[in-house]
């Protein structure tokens, strides 16, 4: 959590703003829980690296979203070929 303290007409007021970041290893526990995957890094390859299909990167989209309260879209999904392009989507959707 971010504060900001705003002075204005001698009063003070505290605004909260509130950030999350997503650490990779976070994102890396994920994929390695839902692919039972032993090594995994930011360019591990959904697909061709860890032998995911199709229904084990919805399961894993699934997952995500409940884990960080976003919902990921079927256009999005298609784009994301590795670990890093996953927790990048997922960074750019709770700051």
């Amino acid at each position: 959590m971010i504060l900001y303290i705003q002075i204005a007409a001698k009063a003070f007021r505290i605004v909260a703003v509130m950030t999350l970041e997503v650490h990779f290893a976070e994102i890396q526990r994920l994929v390695k829980l839902q692919l039972g995957a032993r090594e995994v890094s930011e360019s591990s390859r959904l697909i061709e690296d860890l032998r995911a299909e199709s229904v084990d990167i919805v399961n894993l989209a699934v997952s995500v979203e409940e884990r960080y309260g976003i919902v990921i879209k079927e256009s999005e999904l298609a784009r994301i070929k590795t670990v890093g392009d996953l927790h990048a989507l997922v960074q750019s959707r709770v700051e």
